[in-house]
């Protein structure tokens, strides 16, 4: 699979990151997982990214001096992705970027928050299937002034068997199944309308119930990348994301069933639930 270099640009905004690689399906891999945000003319180059396939072994390295190997071409594939977010987030400190996914419903943004393996990539597919528009997946920048979810349309990935119990590793290491949402994707930055905690399940149907603010706080700046860096600003802007829209808790086995009960949800008043 190796053969003459080859390059992809992945883009959020002004910023971009180059990969390149003499492995194909290194290149080819990363271009369709970042196909929605391909490189644009003028971006600053924030990061470069260098695959060699030396033998059976990949040697990553890039312009900021990380350097490692990696034992096989899905393992070298994860390190990409993960310095190109590390990459975006260093570019854009003014953002907070969540562990979370979106989709857009009627003008604003459904945020779906978690840990690994709760169900958000799934839920936000499933609202896709229903009409909603695609934001994010995995990484979700929001603008903590303005309380505004900007799109970060990397493709998302979906887990076999959303909700059974497997130790934490597994979770890093599963293959997960690439969901097409081309015909789906958001374009333009929206105001948060509502927050879904969801929770993957194998027992019993539904379950949909409103969550209080400061449990929601706590399990959101849990999953924020870069909490740390903003201290008592990200506190604040956290406590107002939660307290400004509705926040529910879902609890789903049957994924089409959740999404058409968040729909339902999502055009009646706000203070209801089903």
């Amino acid at each position: 699979m190796s053969g003459r270099d080859r390059s992809v640009e992945v883009a959020f905004g002004a910023h971009q990151v180059v990969i390149r690689s003499d492995h194909d399906e290194i290149t080819r891999s990363l271009g369709s997982t970042f196909r929605h945000m391909l490189g644009v003319q003028g971006a600053e180059s924030v990061l470069e990214i260098d695959i060699r396939q030396e033998g059976a072994r990949f040697i990553c390295r890039d312009s900021s001096g990380q350097g490692v190997e990696r034992a096989d071409e899905r393992a070298a594939l994860r390190w990409a992705r993960q310095r190109v977010l590390e990459a975006m987030i260093a570019a854009r400190p003014d953002l907070l970027w969540l562990h979370g996914a979106a989709a857009g419903w009627q003008g604003g943004a459904v945020l779906v928050a978690g840990q690994r393996g709760r169900g958000k990539s799934t839920i936000v597919t499933a609202l896709c299937d229903r009409g909603a528009s695609f934001l994010s997946d995995d990484i979700l920048p929001v603008d903590p002034e303005r309380l505004e979810v900007i799109p970060f349309p990397r493709v998302p990935e979906v887990r076999p068997d959303p909700g059974e119990e497997k130790p934490a590793s597994w979770l890093l290491e599963v293959a997960k199944k690439e969901i097409a949402v081309d015909d789906r994707i958001e374009g333009s930055t929206l105001p948060l309308r509502a927050i879904l905690l969801p929770a993957a399940h194998r027992g019993t149907g539904l379950t949909f119930e409103r969550c209080a603010p400061s449990e929601a706080l706590v399990e959101i700046a849990a999953g924020t990348w870069n909490f740390a860096d903003h201290g008592v600003r990200a506190a604040r802007a956290l406590s107002r994301l939660v307290s400004a829209v509705p926040v529910m808790r879902i609890g789903f086995r049957d994924p089409a069933e959740a999404a058409e009960a968040i729909v339902q949800w999502l055009v009646r008043p706000a203070e209801s639930a089903p």
